[in-house]
C-alpha cells in the first residue's frame, strides 16, 4: 500500500515539475515521467546489487567455515 502511495506522490511531483524549467527548457509530462522511471530503475539496480553482495558474503562465509 505504501508503494502505491509513493508512486502516486511521485507522479504528482512529475506533473508539478512538468510546469517548471530544467536547464532552461520546459519539459513536458512524458519526458518527466521517463526521467522519473529512469530514477526508479537506478534505485532498483542499486538495491539488487546490494542484495547480491549480501548473499555472496553469506555464501562465502559458509563455504570458508567448512
Amino acid at each position: 500500500m505504501k508503494v502505491k502511495q509513493m508512486r502516486d506522490q511521485e507522479l504528482k511531483g512529475v506533473e508539478q515539475m512538468s510546469q517548471s524549467k530544467i536547464n532552461g527548457k520546459k519539459l513536458n509530462k512524458r519526458k518527466m515521467k521517463r526521467l522519473s522511471e529512469q530514477g526508479v530503475t537506478l534505485v532498483a539496480l542499486v538495491v539488487t546489487i546490494i542484495i547480491m553482495l549480501i548473499l555472496a558474503g553469506i555464501a562465502l562465509k559458509m563455504a570458508l567455515r567448512r
